[in-house]
C-alpha cells in the first residue's frame, strides 16, 4: 500500500473554541448552585460529590463531542505513490 498523504485540518471550519468558555461556564454556574444546595443542607457530602463529577462529566462530553465533530473534517493531501 502506498503512501497517500498527511491529513490536512481545515481550522477554518472549527466552532468549537467559541464555544468552549460557555460549556465550561455552564459548569461553574451548576457547580456553584450544588454547593449552595449542600451548605443549605438539602445535600449530603456524598451527593454533592457525586452530582459535582456528574456535571463536570457531561461538560467534558459536550466538549469532547463537538470537537470530534468539528475536526474530523479533513482533506488528504495527495503526493506522488511510489
Amino acid at each position: 500500500m502506498a503512501f497517500k498523504g498527511w491529513p490536512v485540518v481545515q481550522p477554518g471550519r472549527r466552532a468549537y473554541p467559541a464555544r468552549k468558555g460557555q460549556h465550561r461556564q455552564e459548569g461553574y454556574d451548576e457547580v456553584e448552585q450544588i454547593t449552595s444546595n449542600y451548605n443549605m443542607g438539602f445535600i449530603t457530602n456524598n451527593e454533592r460529590y457525586n452530582q459535582i463529577i456528574d456535571t463536570w462529566t457531561h461538560v467534558n462530553g459536550k466538549l469532547s463531542r463537538r470537537s470530534s465533530i468539528s475536526s474530523v473534517r479533513t482533506t488528504t493531501a495527495s503526493t506522488p505513490s511510489t
